[in-house]
């Protein structure tokens, strides 16, 4: 009993049809060949001669299998073109809708966050008719981090500016302003120089942190950056830091561009709310 149900199991390797067409046939050969072998010596050659053509018949059988398949899905194709394109179509966008679902899910559910304590983090966000996303206001944002006794609260905002200076053309960068405690809240600091501090969120400041790409590109990666000027919407700025190669601010976690620019967050009381 033993024997035949390892024997059945080793069929499997064949294809269901063939299986189904000549299981039967090939199991009474099998036993007749066993009952017939005179000793343990001629049961084992017959397990070994039954072991060969089973592997042996098996992958030629999986591929006129799947040469028959491939023939008569094409023959398909051919009698309904509009049929095959739809599919295709309905197959590339839930490729594509599936890819992107599962890169924001890595990204913010699946991957560590890049941040010193990621599971003290949290973001906090207006919800409004037609946006559950929507930004703070300068006069609540205020509210927030100075009526807060337990949570540090940094704030950031995302822009685009014309960047000129170093090396290369004038080009449209993106931007994200930032508050003086965004580094430390995030638990990272710049690779090179230092973030922004209380001075630098102080109207008339000048002060700027660019990106490693930026860096390299505009200023084929100078050690000696910090104190140079790069102009930004036309108005000098100090670069005060050049940020690490892997940053990745909380922005940057649903898709949106790379910061190119770090400038400091600056808050108006009198904003409306």
């Amino acid at each position: 009993m033993i024997g035949q149900r390892l024997f059945r199991a080793l069929l499997r390797v064949l294809p269901f049809d063939f299986r189904a067409d000549y299981g039967r046939d090939l199991e009474r050969t099998f036993e007749d060949q066993r009952r017939e072998a005179p000793d343990a010596v001629g049961r084992a050659r017959v397990w070994a001669e039954t072991l060969a053509s089973i592997f042996s018949i098996g992958p030629r059988e999986h591929l006129v299998q799947l040469r028959q398949d491939v023939t008569y899905a094409l023959r398909g194709m051919r009698r309904g073109p509009g049929f095959v394109v739809v599919a295709l179509l309905t197959l590339a966008l839930g490729t594509g809708v599936n890819t992107a679902i599962f890169s924001i899910v890595h990204a913010v559910l699946l991957k560590p966050l890049p941040y010193a304590d990621p599971d003290r983090l949290m973001t906090v966000m207006n919800r409004w008719d037609g946006s559950e996303h929507a930004a703070l206001s300068d006069p609540e944002y205020l509210d927030y981090s100075e009526q807060s006794r337990s949570l540090e609260i940094a704030g950031m905002a995302r822009g685009r500016a014309t960047l000129s200076g170093g090396n290369g053309e004038p080009q449209q960068a993106s931007v994200i302003s930032l508050t003086a405690n965004a580094f430390s809240v995030l638990g990272r600091q710049p690779a090179l120089g230092r973030g922004f501090g209380p001075e630098d969120e102080r109207r008339g400041s000048a002060t700027v942190i660019i990106s490693d790409g930026v860096w390299k590109e505009r200023f084929g990666g100078d050690p000696q950056i910090i104190g140079r000027t790069v102009n930004v919407q036309g108005r000098p700025q100090t670069i005060i830091g050049v940020t690490p190669a892997d940053l990745v601010l909380p922005l940057n976690l649903v898709g949106s561009e790379p910061a190119d620019l770090l400038l400091p967050l600056r808050f108006d009381r009198a904003a409306s709310r």
